[in-house]
């Protein structure tokens, strides 16, 4: 059985938590204290998710017979997957420097980041399931 269907879920729970988590904390500041902690764990565990399933899904992809040179119809999937590698990496560096010291520039990128990787783990999650579904 392949790693990679449960592997997705680890990344497809902690990226959006954590991106919404990052919003929260820059509506409200006050929060700060309470979820700092958690949101840079979330995203570095998102990230550690994403570079999972990437390799489980690389995996995958030549169990079922296709190569990163040729996916077929896996291609939309493959790119999403590596976008969320990613995305998810600079989402956990936004999270740490919005710890490390909360200053308007911080506060702006935690919000970019935050709004790509729930778009990009939408995508990767949409296109993963199109894939299973159809």
């Amino acid at each position: 059985m392949p790693l990679h269907p449960l592997a997705v879920h680890l990344p497809v729970v902690i990226i959006p938590l954590t991106a919404l988590g990052l919003l929260a904390w820059v509506l409200v500041p006050s929060i700060g204290p309470k979820v700092r902690s958690w949101l840079v764990g979330g995203g570095v565990l998102g990230a550690i998710g994403a570079a999972w399933s990437k390799t489980t899904g690389a995996d995958l992809l030549k169990d079922i017979g296709r190569s990163p040179q040729s996916p077929g119809d896996v291609a939309p999937h493959m790119m999403w997957g590596n976008a969320l590698v990613v995305a998810s990496v600079f989402l956990a560096a936004a999270a740490i420097a919005l710890w490390y010291k909360e200053t308007v520039v911080t506060q702006i990128a935690a919000v970019i980041m935050a709004v790509v990787a729930l778009i990009i783990t939408f995508g990767a999650g949409h296109s993963g399931a199109q894939l299973v579904w159809h």
